[in-house]
């Protein structure tokens, strides 16, 4: 997964869903408030889409404003299911 920063009040999971389409094929999509301002948070099917997602999407913008993206190299929150 990957997280995203620099997000500005009006984005939605929705539109962070579309933005992240543009590397690979998400799965999920959260947008959340942070101490710094709105994160959002992207996990992909695929290890590919994540490293394609650092690379295509990292400074890119998303509604007007350049945001980072950069993998989730954990270090907090409760895991997610297995199956």
């Amino acid at each position: 997964r990957v997280l995203v920063e620099g997000l500005d009040e009006y984005t939605s999971w929705q539109d962070l869903k579309d933005f992240a389409r543009r590397a690979g094929n998400p799965t999920f999509t959260e947008v959340y408030r942070d101490r710094g301002g709105k994160v959002g948070v992207i996990e992909f099917r695929s290890r590919d889409d994540v490293y394609a997602a650092c690379r295509q999407l990292d400074g890119a913008t998303l509604h007007d404003r350049r945001v980072r993206v950069f993998e989730d190299r954990g270090g907090g929150g409760g895991g997610g299911g297995g199956g």
